[in-house]
């Protein structure tokens, strides 16, 4: 009965054992899985930072072209023509903000 006894538990831990090593197993794959996930979704999101740096960088270059090809005075008479052009599309809303402007003044200067 003992060796009876002994090869129930013998069979036993070697089916625990088996157990254990599939499931160990399962735990490799889906870590391997997950770690490739995440591989891809690293490499998904530098592309799109390095895209977006790029981008960046050609629109401060663009503007540093303009800022040396173009005369200051000629920057300062181009928005003050387009700030005239819009005060003359838009008059009522021109009076609205001055009376703003000048409501929030006298507010600011009486206290």
């Amino acid at each position: 009965m003992t060796n009876m006894t002994t090869n129930q538990n013998s069979e036993n831990e070697s089916s625990i054992a088996a157990k254990a090593a599939a499931v160990s197993e399962q735990a490799k794959a889906k870590l391997r899985a997950a770690g490739q996930g995440a591989s891809e979704v690293v490499d998904n999101a530098t592309t799109r930072a390095g895209k977006a740096i790029v981008a960046a960088s050609d629109t401060v270059a663009s503007a540093g072209r303009y800022l040396e090809d173009t005369h200051p005075s000629a920057m300062v008479e181009g928005a003050n023509q387009s700030l005239t052009d819009t005060m003359r599309a838009h008059p009522r809303m021109t009076i609205g903000l001055g009376f703003a402007a000048g409501f929030l003044l006298a507010r600011a200067l009486r206290k």
